[in-house]
């Protein structure tokens, strides 16, 4: 089966994809390619099956004889089912039919007048309402002209009109109105709930049709109570209100008793506003009034997938009228027959007590033709547009407004008598469905619809070819795009996965079916079928979008509410653009898509990002800083050991690329989601947006221009590391974060949370900790011990959750071994699979690791150097399996801390131990701590080959030296070291490095020369010089001491849970009974 997708989706310049369609083998198929929707889908619905089955009958009219009715609707012989069609009445009811005035429900969706138009055509006709109100119709703007159509062809007689009352560019109410009856609808002002007045000339007072917009599964808003209360206020005459008010929450159950009560709203808080409302305006409740013994269950208007009287549930749509008008509603029903056709309530309706003057059914109802049936609600039966005339074998067309029904059904041998038609009984037409009837409606198509299908699998017969051929095929899509200006900056491997795209389109766009045959079979779907099979050919009532579904998904109060926040949030960032601009830059366009996602806490977010990765090459840097996580363990170093003085305050600048200026000159697509609401295709970039290459340079110029207007100084060594009085702030991206003492914070926070928007976020504060949330990095502060806890456990429950790590063997180290390398090269298919779980495994474990982790630094260093093979990716797995012993990264300051700041650095290099992934270089592990806390971590392999471990560690220790300093100049900056005396801190200017080899010290200090190292000059040469000038002291210390250990080398058992301890690695049980 051929699954169809749209040349749409594609991101391509128009005269691109002319060039593709010329070269192509196809291309006489890919000129005008109708969107079609696949055919399994039809195929399993039911529904459309039984209307296929009704699109290929033979209408015969039978003699209106009653037992030759019954002999003729016998279906014993097998020929066929007879469905007996009564006509309407003069009177414009059907029989044992309630006439009702007004009928309200909650649709869901206007969409159903275009889905379920058989169920609304039952409903318009055996109650012939004057007026067909909705609540919560989630009707675009764009989809009204097809609703319009659908009801042209819904009762082309029937002469009704659509009024809608829109919110945020959706409807949110509706009315279908019969025409000819005096009738107004005005719209209403209502900001949560759009309302609409309709004007009934049976009605001494106006019907106020409400539907409160608001979700349904939290606590209603007093907002809509008020403003509600505030409407009927400003009322001459307070109206009749109708429709969903929303008193039940849709997520509690109910008790069947409370239903035969009658009560409005089932908690206290609902009953309270209820009661207000009736009491407050002196209305009454027209289902307490028509059935006050509250026996019966139709006070029950909404219950998914529950019978209605198993307390599952709720009454939400309700009829209040005035006391002074009391007997003005004679009727009130609820109809049970047509909720999940319809929509997800049952509908209400009334009848209206019949004024002086005024005579029922004195309006006609538009000439409705005496053969349309009078059917129970629910029923599915074919509409004009289905029946067929067997002497040409033709589809009839869809139905217009212009078109009569007797026009219609005239090629029916009516054998009514003028006596007959004089009576008013009409004669009984039957619709028979026979075998060999539908058999030869299918040889008339047959010969054609085989040769469309020939057509189509010897068109699409290039998805069957060999690869070669197929990557052929891609060649030479490539060079269009290679040869192409907008694509020139594409990577060979982007434009491999875009031409690869393109060619499967191609492939799988049908042929269009030629003008006459489309006429012949309406709407059709077509299904690949092999030789030996039947061709079928599917009629169905209409055209679905493969992605109606989709879009229903989206199609929410929810998300409309979350896509107007983003569009009202940039409304500033782009405009229309002009002519004059988008021919001044035509190679200068980039897709923008509007993202929906979900957050933790259930929020809906809607995110506006361009593509900028097809953005062309700019001259322009893309570069911005981004803080260094290191830099953030410091500061929470110098929190814990100043214990409590230092404060964090936390903050997010709102929507921060969107205050920036964009410094190029940029036009971007828009996606149709947004096209619908904006009403234009193209904009003109003014402000930073996510996905543009320079909006994180564009952003970070402009921090950085407010914060030295404002009297902030830069640091030399951490461009994002800035002081003002006594405050040391640090930013990564839209994230600030502020260190200092509360006196400090209210003298520069609030100008710059002015100038740039920040919103402060607060820590959760319990009886002994302060917790806030820093890079994704839970961190604990103990108020009592002020020790500080670096926990990621929620982000490594997600890794668990994600690779299958809560299964499986539990394993002490995350690795023993290195992975053994293939002895037989692997097929480029199974390694292709093999890199890209690799490389994802990979990425997700990189963050742990250099965030809280560095227990995981030597396996991921390893493991990432191995070969791509079965053997790498269960290590992998193995480091996943190892996250489920929780650990958190410990930080407490010493008991014999002073006030006297010490960088510290330990160092520890293996001997090429593992010579096969490295090429017999050697690795060296670092650690860097300021007090005994740790702030950096390495692993890394050396540049040369060691011929000693002398030599291994001497390295060792001047890379280790190099990382140490770069800490301890920082901290001896004017800007840090302010801040440090403000707080009592003095720094040590010496380094302090310990090392494991006696040999390395003793060359790095020159106290001792030894001979076998006389070879090393440059890298003896540059520690010496540090050891020299007091810049680095060296110590030894003796491996089973050395905290850099298990940095450096594989590490199993007792040696890797030393290392645990010594790098205050800790599981979150010992933590807890710690602090027990």
């Amino acid at each position: 089966m051929r699954k169809h997708t749209t040349l749409d989706a594609m991101v391509l310049p128009r005269e691109l994809w002319h060039v593709i369609r010329a070269t192509h083998p196809k291309q006489d198929a890919l000129a005008s390619s109708p969107t079609l929707p696949d055919a399994a889908e039809a195929v399993k619905d039911k529904e459309i099956a039984s209307q296929f089955e009704l699109a290929k009958v033979s209408v015969k009219q039978l003699p209106a004889d009653p037992a030759k009715d019954a002999a003729n609707n016998d279906d014993s012989n097998g020929q066929g089912i007879s469905i007996p069609v009564v006509p309407v009445a003069k009177d414009n009811t059907s029989p044992a039919a309630t006439k009702l005035d007004i009928i309200y429900y909650n649709p869901d969706s206007l969409r159903k007048l275009v889905t379920e138009r058989i169920p609304h055509l039952s409903l318009l006709l055996k109650h012939s309402p004057d007026v067909l109100a909705f609540g919560e119709t989630r009707m675009a703007t764009k989809a009204e002209p097809k609703v319009k159509q659908a009801l042209a062809q819904l009762a082309p007689e029937y002469e009704i009109t659509l009024n809608t009352n829109k919110r945020d560019g959706f409807a949110s109410t509706a009315a279908l109105v019969k025409e000819g009856l005096g009738i107004r609808v005005e719209r209403t002002a209502l900001s949560n709930g759009r309302g609409m007045l309709v004007h009934h000339p049976k009605c001494p007072i106006p019907i106020l049709i409400v539907y409160a917009c608001f979700r349904e599964d939290v606590q209603r808003t007093q907002s809509w109570d008020q403003e509600l209360h505030k409407y009927l206020s400003a009322q001459t005459a307070v109206p009749m209100i109708m429709g969903d008010l929303n008193y039940c929450p849709s997520s509690l159950d109910f008790e069947p008793e409370r239903f035969k009560a009658a009560i409005p709203g089932v908690r206290e808080t609902d009953q309270e506003a209820c009661v207000t409302l009736l009491t407050k305006f002196q209305l009454m409740d027209a289902y307490r009034n028509l059935r006050p013994n509250g026996k019966d269950y139709t006070c029950i208007t909404w219950g998914h997938k529950y019978p209605d009287a198993t307390g599952k549930g709720m009454r939400i749509d309700h009829v209040f009228y005035p006391q002074a008008h009391a007997g003005l509603v004679t009727s009130f029903h609820v109809l049970k027959n047509v909720r999940r056709a319809c929509g997800d309530h049952y509908p209400i309706g009334i009848t209206f007590k019949q004024l002086e003057g005024i005579p029922i059914n004195s309006t006609p109802q538009a000439n409705l033709d005496a053969k349309l049936p009078a059917i129970a609600d629910g029923t599915d039966i074919p509409t004009q547009s289905h029946l067929t005339n067997v002497s040409t074998g033709l589809v009839g067309d869809p139905v217009s407004p212009s078109t009569n029904v007797n026009a219609r059904l005239g090629n029916l041998d009516s054998a009514t008598t003028e006596k007959e038609k004089e009576e008013n009984k009409g004669p009984r037409i039957k619709i028979k469905l026979t075998k060999t009837e539908l058999d030869r409606l299918y040889q008339e198509f047959q010969e054609e619809a085989r040769k469309i299908l020939k057509e189509l699998r010897q068109q699409q017969k290039g998805k069957r070819l060999h690869w070669r051929e197929r990557k052929e095929g891609v060649r030479q899509i490539r060079g269009l795009f290679k040869e192409h200006p907008k694509y020139e900056h594409l990577k060979p491997a982007q434009a491999e996965a875009a031409a690869a795209k393109v060619l499967h389109r191609l492939e799988m766009e049908p042929n269009p079916l030629d003008e006459e045959l489309e006429l012949l079979l309406a709407v059709c779907e077509f299904v690949e079928l092999d030789d030996d099979e039947t061709p079928l050919v599917l009629l169905t009532t209409e055209g679905k979008s493969p992605n109606s579904q989709q879009q229903d998904k989206y199609d929410t109060p929810e998300w409309r509410k979350a896509i107007q926040k983003e569009l009202n949030a940039h409304k500033h960032a782009f405009r229309k653009a002009t002519e004059q601009e988008v021919a001044e830059y035509p190679y200068k366009r980039i897709p923008c898509r509007l993202l929906l996602s979900v957050k933790r806490d259930g929020r809906h977010k809607a995110r506006v990002a361009c593509m900028g990765f097809l953005a062309p090459k700019t001259h322009l840097s893309t570069y911005a800083a981004v803080t260094d996580i290191s830099i953030v363990r410091l500061m929470i170093a110098l929190v814990v050991l100043s214990r409590g003085r230092i404060k964090i305050k936390s903050a997010d600048a709102t929507s921060a690329f969107l205050q920036s200026p964009y410094p190029e000159h940029v036009l971007i697509e828009l996606d149709s989601r947004l096209q619908s609401v904006l009403h234009y295709s193209v904009g003109k970039v003014l402000y930073s947006m996510n996905g543009l290459k320079l909006s994180p340079a564009a952003w970070a110029k402009y921090r950085n221009e407010v914060l030295v207007s404002i009297g902030w100084q830069q640091c030399a060594i951490e461009p994002t590391l800035w002081h003002l009085s006594n405050v040391i702030l640090i930013i990564f991206v839209d994230n600030f974060y502020f260190f200092g003492d509360e006196e400090s914070f209210a003298k520069v926070y609030p100008e710059v949370a002015h100038r740039l928007d920040l919103v402060e976020e607060p820590p959760q504060e319990t009886a002994t900790e302060l917790i806030y949330d820093v890079l994704s990095i839970q961190v604990r502060l103990n108020k009592l011990t002020w020790s500080a806890i670096l926990d990621q456990t929620q982000y490594t429950q997600k890794l668990l959750k994600r690779f299958g790590g809560e299964d499986g063997k539990y394993v002490p180290t995350p690795i023993e071994i290195a992975p053994a390398a293939s002895k037989v090269p692997l097929e480029p298919d199974a390694l292709a699979a093999f890199n890209k779980e690799r490389m994802s495994l990979l990425g997700s474990l990189q963050y742990p690791c250099t965030a809280t982790r560095p227990d995981l630094c030597v396996a991921l260093k390893v493991l990432a150097t191995s070969d791509i093979n079965e053997n790498t990716i269960q290590g992998l797995r193995r480091v996943v399996r190892y996250l489920r012993t929780q650990r958190v990264l410990h930080y407490v300051a010493p008991d014999s801390f002073t006030g006297e700041l010490i960088v510290e650095v330990s160092t520890d290099s293996d001997w090429a131990s593992l010579q096969s992934l490295t090429e017999w270089r050697s690795n060296s592990g670092i650690l860097v701590e300021l007090c005994g806390i740790a702030i950096q971590w390495k692993c890394r392999t050396q540049d040369t080959v060691a011929t000693s471990v002398s030599e291994a560690e001497l390295y060792g220790m001047s890379e280790g030296a190099k990382m140490g300093l770069v800490y301890r100049n920082l901290l001896s900056v004017t800007p840090l070291k302010e801040f440090l005396m403000r707080f009592g801190f003095s720094l040590q200017r010496t380094l302090k490095q310990f090392g494991d080899n006696q040999g390395a010290i003793k060359h790095a200090t020159g106290n001792q020369p030894v001979a076998r190292l006389k070879h090393i000059v440059i890298r003896s040469a540059y520690i010496k010089e540090l050891t020299n000038t007091g810049e680095v002291q060296a110590f030894f210390l003796e491996s089973a001491k050395n905290r850099s250990n298990v940095l450096s080398k594989i590490c199993r058992g007792i040696e890797f849970k030393r290392g645990l301890l010594q790098l205050k690695l800790l599981q979150v049980e010992a933590i807890d009974a710690e602090a027990e």
